[in-house]
């Protein structure tokens, strides 16, 4: 099984719950949680896209919405990143 860094990543600094807390319908829940779930997996799917040409000497152009986990992750990394917004 694959590992999925970018969940085990987020995942340390905050417990999913706490995520949640002030949500008090549980479709609500329902729909942030399933909202959540695809942003991983998307992170987690481009990241195994990028992977063969991440070097720490290259500069990274981060464009587009969304939560952000990806650019999260690769900051954590040291990767260097722009964001789109800085231009």
């Amino acid at each position: 099984m694959k590992e999925k860094v970018i969940e085990t990543y987020l995942f340390s600094g905050i417990k999913k719950e706490k995520l949640f807390e002030n949500i008090n319908d549980k479709d609500e829940i329902a729909a942030a949680e399933k909202y959540l779930q695809n942003a991983i997996n998307d992170a987690e799917f481009t990241l195994s896209l990028l992977k063969p040409y991440l070097n720490h000497e290259i500069k990274i152009l981060e464009v587009g919405g969304g939560l952000h986990l990806l650019a999260s992750y690769l900051l954590k990394q040291a990767y260097k990143l722009v964001i789109a917004s800085e231009f």
